[in-house]
């Protein structure tokens, strides 16, 4: 149980920041940037979370709904892209 409650710790962190880098989310969990890197590159894999290659930044990953242009991620609804 101790992985899972680190996974959602990151979801959660994640969420929270609405975007943050591996060190930033290490800073912010406590949890070392391997261990940080290891759970965010699962997530990707899963397509939970996305990089902006611009800053690096990890965002959770989001999906359109074409008829109303509103993003929807994990439960909220934003007007617009979060990145262009």
């Amino acid at each position: 149980m101790k992985s899972l409650h680190k996974v959602l710790n990151i979801i959660d962190t994640v969420a929270s920041a609405r975007s943050a880098g591996i060190r930033e989310l290490s800073s912010l969990t406590g949890f070392s940037p391997a261990t940080v890197h290891r759970i965010v590159s699962t997530l990707v894999g899963k397509r939970y979370f996305i990089q902006d290659p611009a800053t690096g930044a990890w965002f959770m990953y989001t999906t359109w709904s074409d008829e109303m242009d509103v993003q929807y991620v994990v439960g909220w609804r934003i007007e617009g892209p979060l990145l262009d």
